[in-house]
């Protein structure tokens, strides 16, 4: 879930050690969108630490923000009520 319950925002699931400004398409491992109550759903990531990035429509005027601390995923696992914080 993103802050604010920002629809259409842009969430992608990044390398680990990646920034917030990076642009290097090899380390987006996936990427998926905010529905209109601001939650999103990424399946299938293979066990391993990674960066979440959420990236709002530039229209909202709110900024993209990271998940603080990453996302560790271990085999079998499912997690949920991650919020990223997203500022003006």
């Amino acid at each position: 879930m993103v802050s604010s319950s920002i629809p259409n925002a842009t969430v992608e699931v990044l390398t680990a050690g990646s920034l917030l400004t990076d642009s290097d398409p090899t380390h987006v491992v996936r990427t998926t969108s905010t529905d209109t109550n601001g939650n999103f759903r990424i399946a299938f990531l293979l066990p391993g630490t990674y960066v979440l990035r959420a990236t709002p429509p530039t229209a909202s005027g709110f900024k993209p923000a990271l998940l603080p601390g990453g996302l560790t995923i271990t085999t079998g696992t499912e997690t949920q009520n991650q919020v990223i914080v997203v500022g003006p």
